[in-house]
């Protein structure tokens, strides 16, 4: 176990969600009150079983460093949080632990308890996978936690560390902070993995937070179809003004040269932990902003 990576997530918690099989129960019910946590205990297997859990405090830090353990909770299960010997991090790719950093209470973790160490019996844990939620966002407490698989039949949310499944048209986040990209956000839950942490509206899956699988690539644009803004050659342009329309994944694509106008001088201010991304549109060449996450940029 990596002590420098046991720093960086001290106090901090991530989770990855991986879908349940289509054959588990179907939900039917329209509201999140009929998917219920499980009240029971998790028996101990004879073989360890993945589990998602919320990295909820250390038990005692110095220096930074977490010394006196850290306090898990088992998401959709409503036993207590537990405290562990330890927290494993070293499988976790190095981007990954970088774009977790400072994620505090906005992290989850897909990983494997250990067995029984030292007089007190507390019990590793093994992280194999992370993810990281919108800063300064909070999810309910009695909110639910899905990963949403996406096939050629049509969408499943899945219960973690459950069985239970529902097919959904579509994934919505109504409450997300001013100026997030909502495209980006919902195709992070419906294409990339995310975990989304909500209920449902009919046969949509309302995410109150939206948990990105790390690390995420977006903004990491392919030069055959789109560029960064940055590396656009205006020059084809001439007197007019290059324009473009972002994608899902936060790349740019050309839709080529309007007349400059007079636009309108203000720009947003982001709320903590986000960065202002801007790029020219038609019809006018007007600047579109958008508050991004500044973790994907670590």
């Amino acid at each position: 176990m990596a002590t420098s990576k046991l720093r960086v997530l001290a106090g901090a918690a991530i989770l990855v969600a991986g879908c349940a099989g289509h054959d588990d129960e179907e939900v039917t019910a329209t509201t999140t009150g009929t998917l219920e946590p499980s009240s029971a205990t998790p028996s101990e297997p004879s073989e360890p079983s993945e589990v998602y859990v919320a990295l909820e405090s250390c038990a005692a830090q110095a220096g930074g460093a977490c010394t006196g353990g850290y306090w898990v909770r088992e998401v959709n299960r409503a036993v207590g949080a537990r405290l562990v010997a330890a927290f494993d991090v070293s499988r976790l790719p190095s981007q990954a632990m970088k774009q977790a950093t400072g994620g505090g209470d906005e992290l989850i973790f897909r990983g494997l308890f250990g067995r029984p160490e030292g007089p007190l019996g507390l019990r590793p844990f093994l992280a194999l996978d992370a993810w990281r939620g919108l800063p300064g966002v909070q999810a309910p407490a009695d909110d639910l936690y899905f990963a949403v698989e996406t096939t050629a039949d049509g969408a499943v949310a899945s219960l973690l560390n459950g069985r239970q499944t529902r097919r959904i048209d579509a994934v919505a986040v109504p409450g997300a902070p001013a100026f997030v990209d909502t495209g980006w956000l919902t195709s992070r839950a419906l294409q990339h993995g995310a975990i989304v942490a909500g209920g449902f509206d009919g046969s949509s899956l309302e995410a109150a937070q939206v948990f990105v699988h790390l690390p995420d690539s977006a903004g990491l644009c392919s030069t055959d179809r789109v560029l960064p803004l940055a590396s656009i050659d205006r020059e084809g342009c001439g007197s007019e003004e290059a324009t473009f329309q972002r994608t899902d994944d936060m790349c740019l694509v050309s839709t080529g040269c309007v007349a400059p106008r007079p636009c309108p001088m203000i720009r947003p201010a982001c709320d903590p932990g986000y960065v202002l991304s801007s790029w020219p549109t038609g019809p006018a060449g007007c600047l579109a902003f958008a508050c991004d996450p500044a973790f994907l940029s670590m």
